[in-house]
């Protein structure tokens, strides 16, 4: 009995410490887990509470609720509700990111997307992995504008490629449509990156998906948003391929988007439109119908700014004017060179009061390239060394924006067209110096633009650089000078083919026969006018009357001057004949009143050519012509515009006069050619030319002496010897 009450006790014990033990279980189980309900009840309902405050567009209330409930959320236990809180998370970055510190916040909304997709996948959570795979391929299109451009792009294609995987065309038709606008714009510029034809070939893919769905009759105002889209891509593919039949089709589909895009319901795309519009018509005028393209074009983009006001929209504003700035540029090349440069300048001028250097770098940068391109010509028609400063002052300050690290291809560009600015400057002051900065910029260039990467780039710079040596021989090391040129001409010919590129080629025939004229001035005389005059004749295959007629007449100038140089080594007679011929053929087309300056120095090159055909065959028709020639070059060239060269021909027509004299009327003729001798010394000063001015003394001397034989013996021999000794004191027996 004492062993059984012993052991009963012990079961007693035992009992109530397991009752216990289920007594401490049962509060744990029900009232820890209910405050663990509370708790998850607690967030679910402060969730809620922010997606309410954030569908009412409270995204800065809604996105502190989210931040404080992850703090007591975890993503392993609460796995949906974390995976609903980091996408809701996204969408408040996303939303933030349009109005302030865009790039951190988009970073954030990526951040919160790509948290989410861990959760939301594709197999469990299909619609919602397609819509935050939407959401992350528009956020990386956005952020690919601020850094990691081919990086972001690349991802904004997966991401929407992802998407599309779910939202397809039979189950999804309107979210396929939107998901294949928002992949085309990813395209689009990725094209700007890497791989442009292809890219923008599947750009315009995407473009003609969407509008399967987005018709005019259902969805006007996004079937105009996807036709404008489209009239983009085309517009761009236009520069790389098929010109014409894509700015048509970049045309049509503006003008589709413009039948929903009015100017009453939709002012500011209706001007967006317009503006591309008038792009694509200024690229237009430069194939075909160019006055009236043009016209077009500048209709456009004045409705454009209709509603693009430096008041209402100051961005876009700029952008407009600085499209309409390239049409007056483009128009220049019409009609009203001068007036229509000016406008042009004044359109830049407009862009860059909003694009500052500080607030939009790139536009700037662009805008005063393209301010630098219009001083550059306008420095051919009036002002030529104040425009060419200015051009080169507006090239350096878009090259503190373009650097070779951050933007290698607008830099190389820049450094281009800077090198442009400064061959031309050397035509009128420092002519060295500017010379070697043009050499020395081409070279820079061309560390970008090599032949594998960019061979068209490249062939366009040689050909620039050769341009650039070519000049320096007029002035040092011509030799050497020389065989660089023409190393440089051999490099672009290497791309610039005949087959290829026809016009490229031709100038750089041209240019090549340039070079090897020159050379024949100091070394393989004949061979080197016979290598120049079928160089000459290459490009001329080219360079027809009826497809280039300026080119034609320039490149006919060329060839004359070959064939008369030619003339004093062989075949005097035919080769002179020869260059007459082609002299009147560039006469054709260098008319007085379309090409006064060039007019000019053909029919200079003329005269002399028939001056000196007089010395073996119709000694008096020759030189009548010859001075008729000299006559109606000096119309243009005059003292006041064009001195040094007024000067030239001012002397050259005192040679034919004084030749002249000894056919007929001699007394008469000597003092028409001492005039003329007289008239070239006002310029040809011995301070400044003196080598021209002894050259001329010695011919005044000549016709002073010659004269002395008709009247004033005594006088005009003092005057004759007075002469020669202002040409010896400069031709001296060392020299």
């Amino acid at each position: 009995m004492g062993e059984s009450n012993k052991n009963n006790l012990w079961f007693v014990v035992i009992g109530v410490v397991i009752g216990a033990f289920l007594a401490i279980l049962s509060y744990n189980y029900f009232f820890v887990y209910e405050e663990r309900q509370i708790h998850k009840n607690i967030l679910v309902t402060s969730v809620d509470s922010a997606d309410r405050l954030l569908e009412r567009k409270m995204t800065k209330d809604a996105l502190a609720i989210y931040n404080s409930v992850l703090k007591s959320l975890s993503g392993k236990k609460e796995t949906a509700l974390y995976g609903h809180v980091k996408n809701k998370e996204g969408i408040c970055y996303e939303n933030l990111a349009i109005i302030s510190n865009k790039e951190e916040n988009l970073v954030k909304a990526i951040g919160a997307y790509e948290e989410s997709l861990k959760i939301k996948t594709v197999e469990k959570n299909p619609l919602e992995y397609a819509i935050i795979r939407n959401s992350l391929g528009a956020d990386y299109y956005a952020l690919y504008v601020i850094r990691n451009k081919e990086k972001n792009l690349v991802k904004a294609i997966e991401s929407y490629g992802e998407a599309l995987k779910i939202r397809t065309f039979e189950k999804y038709p309107l979210e396929y449509a939107m998901i294949q606008n928002g992949l085309g714009d990813a395209y689009r510029a990725l094209a700007g990156v890497r791989d442009k034809e292809g890219n923008l070939d599947s750009a315009i893919r995407s473009y003609e998906e969407a509008l399967k769905i987005r018709t005019f009759e259902k969805y006007p105002v996004d079937y105009a948003t996807t036709q404008h889209n489209l009239g983009t891509a085309c517009l761009i593919l236009s520069g790389v391929r098929e010109k014409e039949e894509n700015l048509y089709n970049s045309i049509e589909s503006y003008d589709e988007a413009l039948k929903i895009r009015t100017l009453d319901k939709y002012p500011v795309e209706y001007a967006g439109t317009q503006n591309n519009l008038g792009i694509a018509y200024r690229s237009l005028s430069e194939i075909r119908d160019k006055k009236k393209n043009l016209t077009r074009a500048f209709r456009a983009f004045t409705q454009a700014l209709k509603i693009r006001t430096i008041k209402e929209h100051p961005v876009d504003y700029a952008e407009t004017q600085n499209n309409l700035g390239d049409a007056y540029l483009t128009l220049s090349g019409v009609r009203d060179r001068e007036a229509s440069l000016i406008k042009a300048i004044r359109a830049y001028e407009e862009s860059l009061k909003i694009y500052t250097v500080d607030k939009y770098p790139l536009d700037y940068a662009g805008t005063q390239n393209n301010l630098g391109n219009t001083y550059l010509i306008l420095s051919e028609v009036r002002g030529k060394e104040a425009s060419l400063i200015k051009a080169i002052r507006a090239y350096e300050e878009s090259l503190k924006i373009y650097t070779v690290d951050k933007y290698p291809l607008d830099y190389a560009g820049t450094q281009n067209n800077l090198g442009a600015a400064y061959r031309a400057l050397s035509e009128v002051r420092d002519k060295e110096e500017n010379l070697i900065k043009a050499i020395g910029v081409y070279e820079e260039v061309l560390k970008i633009y090599t032949v594998d990467k960019y061979p068209v780039d490249y062939a366009m710079t040689q050909n620039n650089l050769g341009n650039a040596y070519r000049t320096l021989s007029e002035i040092r090391d011509k030799e050497k000078n020389l065989t660089k040129a023409i190393q440089a001409y051999e490099e672009s010919l290497k791309i610039y083919t005949v087959d290829k590129y026809p016009v490229d080629y031709a100038m750089t025939q041209n240019n090549f026969g340039n070079a090897y004229l020159i050379l024949s001035e100091i070394r393989d005389k004949e061979e080197n006018l016979t290598r120049a005059i079928g160089v000459y004749e290459e490009a001329l295959k080219i360079y027809t009357v009826g497809k280039y007629p300026v080119d034609y007449a320039m490149t006919q100038n060329n060839l004359g001057a070959a064939c008369s140089a030619l003339s004093g080594i062989r075949d005097k007679e035919g080769n002179l004949t020869r260059a007459i011929g082609v002299y009147e053929e560039a006469l054709k087309i260098y008319t007085a009143g379309k090409y006064p300056v060039d007019y000019s120095m053909t029919q200079n090159n003329l005269g002399n050519a028939y001056r000196i055909l007089s010395e073996i065959r119709d000694e008096k028709e020759n030189l009548t012509r010859a001075i008729e020639a000299y006559k109606k070059s000096l119309r243009v060239k005059t003292a006041d515009k064009y001195p040094v060269d007024y000067a030239m021909i001012q002397n050259n027509l005192g040679n034919a006069y004084l030749v002249l004299s000894g056919v007929q009327d001699s007394e008469k003729n000597l003092t028409k050619a001492i005039r003329a001798y007289e008239k070239a010394l006002k310029i040809y000063t011995v301070k400044k030319y003196p080598e021209n001015y002894a050259g001329i003394q010695s011919n005044l001397g000549g016709a002073y002496r010659s004269i002395s034989e008709f009247r004033d013996k005594e006088k005009n021999l003092i005057k004759a010897v007075r002469a020669y000794e202002e040409a010896l004191k400069n031709r001296t027996f060392k020299k």
